[in-house]
């Protein structure tokens, strides 16, 4: 096969979105022109689509699972040795607070 045939199949598997055969078809082209800035980008490209991660599939920690966190943080515990009043106390000036800057964010 041709070092070039080697090059147009490469970026096939890529537009086909098989980054693992066009990662090792510019590896093979490689091996014959290893300064070749083109192939080197595109062996780059498929190895980062591969291990691409969509925003989407991340979750983020919403208002109320932060506000879910600190209520069960605060909870009283029997081997806790802070008073549950005081722990109360503390819960609800955080709630208060975050309750506060979340209508702040939705109303601004």
């Amino acid at each position: 096969m041709e070092v070039a045939d080697l090059f147009v199949m490469a970026m096939s598997r890529y537009k086909r979105q098989k980054y693992d055969e066009c990662a090792t078809l510019c590896t093979e082209f490689l091996q014959q022109n290893p300064r070749d800035q083109a192939a080197w980008l595109l062996k780059c490209r498929a190895l980062t689509q591969k291990s691409w991660v969509d925003d989407l599939e991340i979750q983020e920690e919403g208002v109320a699972d932060l506000l879910m966190g600190l209520i069960v943080n605060s909870k009283y515990r029997r081997e806790c040795s802070v008073k549950c009043s005081k722990t109360r106390n503390i819960f609800r000036e955080t709630l208060n607070r975050s309750t506060e800057r979340y209508r702040d964010f939705t109303n601004g």
